[in-house]
């Protein structure tokens, strides 16, 4: 009785392992000789930031085939159609994959602008990692504006000091331009208030950002901010309107 139990146990299993053997090669052969029964596109992307839309990647789908339904599953080349579609100057990554339905996926995720760029009458976006891409037809961004020298160095050095502004209470909605001298350093103003700052190099945010945070508290108190156009971080000048004599304070 024991042995019998135990040759039913071994017979039990064999099968189960033939059945599943003969199920996953039935399948693997269905989606190798399968015809393609559709084609779709994911594209990952903030509410705010839509850039890229399906009908944009059509290009690269038809050069590569004019259809996609009812193809066999074994011409089309999965890695191929994936490096095509990371060629797309709006993809950050890709992904391709197919089911066992037949079914092929493009699962894409799009370039996040950060910044936008302005070289003369051009202009492109930029992420936060200083990673190029250009404008959409689709969105006009409100993004802070990058202008001046915009060599990589330049932006990435502009793209840090957006960012710290962007969580510091004196800049209450963060930097709205950066200009970039020749010199490297920093022109900027704020979104909040229009007037410009001589940031000077990029370097002592925090102390910097201290000196603009004490003169605007100085200057609401006194009921004055709105005839500010200009401060100098070097030695926080204030500049006026002309109808009001300019006033100089050194907080160095």
């Amino acid at each position: 009785m024991k042995w019998f139990k135990i040759i039913s146990i071994v017979f039990t299993w064999l099968a189960v392992g033939a059945v599943t053997w003969l199920s996953v090669g039935f399948s693997m052969d269905q989606r190798e000789n399968g015809l393609c029964t559709g084609l779709t596109i994911s594209i990952h992307q903030p509410d705010n930031q839509i850039l890229l839309l399906t009908e944009d990647l059509n290009v690269i789908l038809d050069n590569l085939r004019p259809r996609w339904d009812s193809v066999p599953m074994k011409e089309i080349n999965i890695q191929l159609l994936e490096d095509q579609l990371r060629t797309h100057p709006l993809a950050l990554d890709v992904s391709v994959f197919s089911t066992w339905k037949g079914e092929l996926h493009i699962d894409m995720t799009q370039n996040v602008a950060f910044a936008r760029v302005q070289q003369g009458n051009s202009g492109h976006y930029i992420d936060q990692d200083g990673r190029k891409f250009p404008l959409s037809s689709h969105a006009s961004l409100d993004l802070p504006l990058i202008s001046g020298r915009t060599d990589s160095a330049s932006c990435l050095s502009a793209i840090a000091l957006i960012d710290q502004a962007a969580s510091h209470p004196a800049f209450p909605g963060g930097l709205a331009q950066v200009n970039i001298a020749s010199d490297g350093s920093l022109q900027v103003m704020p979104q909040w208030h229009g007037h410009v700052i001589q940031w000077g190099q990029s370097d002592n945010f925090h102390n910097k950002a201290h000196k603009a945070q004490a003169l605007y508290a100085y200057l609401l108190q006194q009921g004055q901010m709105d005839s500010l156009n200009r401060v100098d971080l070097g030695t926080v000048i204030k500049s006026f309107t002309p109808s009001i004599h300019p006033l100089h304070h050194d907080a160095r």
